[in-house]
């Protein structure tokens, strides 16, 4: 029992607070990526700075996430990390959004109308 404890308090002493700032490819600092230990529960999200602070051991791997981004994986191995996400070019071919919701194609009843980029930039 008190190896266990021991062991658990050394365990703990091995976390740091790690911070960092996420941008995107332009430099601009990106709000509301998600931030998180792989393969742990812990987590955190960037501020409207891109700024994010979380608790992780040195060698662990911090995932960072964000729709319509590329997904990021950064060991880590200092106080201070500096990440830059690169924007993704998927679709979304079988959700879709509507007003107060959003519903698979299968459920959906009803009309359906389908823009091009070109129609809604103009």
């Amino acid at each position: 029992m008190l190896a266990t404890r021991i062991f658990c308090g050394f365990a703990d002493a091995q976390q740091t607070k790690i911070s960092g700032k996420v941008t995107d490819a332009n430099g601009n600092a990106i709000e509301g990526v998600s931030v998180s230990i792989k393969g742990k529960s812990t987590g955190a999200v960037t501020n409207t700075a891109g700024e994010f602070v979380i608790a992780a051991g040195t060698g662990e791997t911090l995932v960072f996430s964000s729709v319509g981004l590329a997904n990021k994986e950064v060991k880590v191995s200092g106080s201070s990390l500096q990440v830059k996400l690169d924007a993704t070019n998927t679709t979304l071919s079988e959700v879709v959004v509507v007003g107060y919701g959003q519903q698979r194609k299968a459920t959906l009843t009803g009309s359906v109308v389908t823009l091009k980029q070109e129609d809604l930039t103009k």
